[in-house]
């Protein structure tokens, strides 16, 4: 076969060994911007592109979002606690790996974990998880498809606002 043996092999682990050195170059500084950047982004989706003016995106994510989020509601489901022990009967790995991807969706998560734990809070009663109602397992799809696009958005999030702009700064130093 062409092209193979030690002088490709020397080619690639030299591309690598750039590549490399440029990422590691272009990764953004850790800052308090950054940290709550992607915190408001995780907590209201769309967030982190409202806050750096970035309007009609942010507010397409959110109605998008929200309106997943609302959907699985209306479908009898909601985030409620699993148990975590492994040792007790209730255990489910697949249920803990839900809740981790429902817990995406951030404050809509959070209030319809506190509905599901507090079911007598009349204001959250739409929330609130009806796991015997024939739409429940729909409607936790929902949930879920909502909760990993969310993370989708906080990683699109950061990746637009900080680590591309860390990338641009870095190529025009070394074009210096």
């Amino acid at each position: 076969m062409v092209g193979h043996g030690p002088a490709l092999r020397r080619q690639i682990y030299s591309r690598n060994k750039t590549s490399l050195t440029a990422q590691s170059q272009t990764t953004p500084p850790f800052s308090a911007r950054l940290l709550g950047t992607v915190l408001v982004a995780w907590l209201i989706p769309g967030g982190g592109f409202l806050l750096h003016g970035r309007f009609w995106r942010g507010i397409t994510v959110l109605g998008s979002l929200l309106l997943t989020f609302l959907l699985g509601c209306v479908l009898h489901a909601g985030v409620y606690w699993p148990v975590w022990s492994i040792h007790n009967e209730g255990f489910n790995i697949i249920n803990n790996i839900t809740f981790v991807i429902q817990m995406g969706s951030g404050l809509p998560a959070l209030l319809s974990l506190l509905a599901s734990a507090h079911p007598q809070i009349f204001f959250l009663r739409w929330a609130a998880a009806d796991t015997s109602h024939a739409l429940y397992d729909l409607g936790s799809f929902y949930l879920l498809a909502c909760g990993a696009m969310n993370y989708f958005v906080v990683c699109n999030t950061f990746d637009r606002l900080f680590a591309r702009r860390a990338s641009r700064e870095a190529s025009q130093e070394v074009a210096r």
